[in-house]
């Protein structure tokens, strides 16, 4: 089959994300604890990838050093607890948030659930998708300070023109395309930089004060109208 052939059956790859929930519903509460030192649990895996969970932590500390925050070392974080009998993320939801900061002297524990990390196959289309679930938590209060929900969808469409026949190849071309694509970290790596993204600066950012000033009048404003 030529190369213009192939071009012509291939569908087109979108790239689909959502997120969803207000990330912060207390301003003043997420400066008071000053979450600045953030330790991340493994992950809890809903999904049927055992491997999923491995992969995926791989992505997780340069999207918040980004923004601004020290993240004590995934891996080191998971062999302690794996030593101490805490290698699954549900195992550790009975425990209090501050023993955390006892351990690894973190201001704040970060939850992951991962929810999908599939690769689904149809007749017109097939997609790769990740999608994860963040809540931030201080080991001062206890209190959840930051929460947020990312889907990434990586979309392959038929271009075939509705020819039966043209329907099945570029469905067979297209789902060797999406499993060549089908690299997860990439895609998870994309999803982490998009939910932290609405993650208040941190204090090692540049633009730590400027939001911090923005976001506490944001919330006194909001609290003025709806009074």
């Amino acid at each position: 089959m030529s190369s213009r052939i192939l071009i012509a059956l291939v569908g087109l790859l979108t790239l689909v994300s959502c997120v969803s929930k207000p990330p912060v519903s207390d301003y003043e509460q997420f400066y008071k604890d000053s979450p600045f030192t953030v330790v991340v649990l493994p992950v809890n895996n809903e999904t049927a990838d055992a491997e999923a969970p491995r992969y995926f932590l791989s992505t997780i500390t340069q999207p918040m050093v980004d923004r601004g925050y020290y993240v004590i070392p995934v891996q080191a974080t998971a062999d302690i607890l794996a030593a101490e009998g805490l290698a699954d993320g549900g195992a550790l939801v009975d425990v209090t948030p501050d023993r955390f900061r006892e351990f690894f002297g973190a201001d704040a524990v970060m939850y992951i659930t991962l929810k999908k990390w599939d690769t689904n196959y149809a007749i017109l289309a097939s997609s790769v998708e990740v999608a994860m679930h963040y809540r931030l938590v201080s080991t001062v209060s206890g209190a959840v300070l930051w929460e947020t929900e990312h889907q990434q969808v990586l979309v392959s469409q038929s271009g075939s023109g509705g020819h039966p026949i043209a329907i099945l190849l570029t469905a067979a071309i297209n789902a060797a395309v999406t499993a060549s694509a089908s690299d997860y970290i990439p895609m998870a790596m994309q999803a982490n930089q998009q939910a932290f993204a609405t993650l208040p600066a941190g204090p090692y950012s540049p633009r730590f004060d400027l939001e911090k000033r923005q976001n506490l009048l944001r919330q006194e404003r909001s609290r003025a109208v709806n009074q």
